[in-house]
This record gives structure tokens, sequence and C-alpha cells, in this order.
């Protein structure tokens, strides 16, 4: 998350039309996603009972997050509770739903 703040940082400060921006702008927002990936394949991981992986050696830590982001890439939703949808007319239901304290929230098209 450090990184990923710090590349969007420098990139806002960087001159605006150059393509450093744009190339900090990118890196910073893959950075975004990998984490993110990572943080939805650690829930699908669990929720899979896949076990543990041997931390033993030096590579350890580093082979567990990558097969976090491959599992939030190939699973990114079953580590949630529920995830609801519809059309641009329905009513979105966000979070954990409204009857498990979650919130509502309206679709706004327009």
């Amino acid at each position: 998350r450090a990184f990923c703040l710090l590349a969007l940082a420098v990139a806002s400060f960087a001159p605006v039309d150059t393509g450093t921006r744009d190339a900090v702008t990118a890196a910073g927002a893959a950075i975004g996603l990998v984490c993110l990936a990572a943080n939805l394949g650690g829930r699908a991981w669990k929720k899979l009972n896949l076990g543990y992986m041997d931390g033993d050696s030096i590579f350890g830590p580093f082979w567990a997050y990558c097969g976090a982001v491959l599992a939030g890439i190939t699973f990114p939703y079953i580590g949630m509770r529920s995830v609801n949808g519809g059309s641009d007319d329905a009513d979105v239901t966000a979070g954990f739903g409204p009857s498990q304290g979650g919130r509502r929230a309206r679709q706004g098209v327009g």
C-alpha cells in the first residue's frame, strides 16, 4: 500500500504533459490492483480451506503473496459473504446486505 500511495503522490507532482507522469500513475494503479487481488485472494484462500503454505524457506512469504494474488485474480468473490447486483433501475446491495447491518445504495444513472 505504501508503494502505491508513494507512486501516486509522486505522479501528482510530476509535470503534466510528460510520459513520466503517465508511467508512474500506471505503476501506482497496477500496484493498487495487485494489493486488492492479494486481499481478495487471501480471503478466498481461507474460505476454500487450502491450508497453509510452507514458510521455512526464504522465499516462503513471496510465494504466499503470489498465491494470494493468483487466488484473488481467479476467485475474487469467494471470500465475500454476499455479492448482489441489478439493473440500472434496481437497488444494489452494498456491503453485507441490509439485513446484516450493511447500507443500501442507489445506482445513479444520469
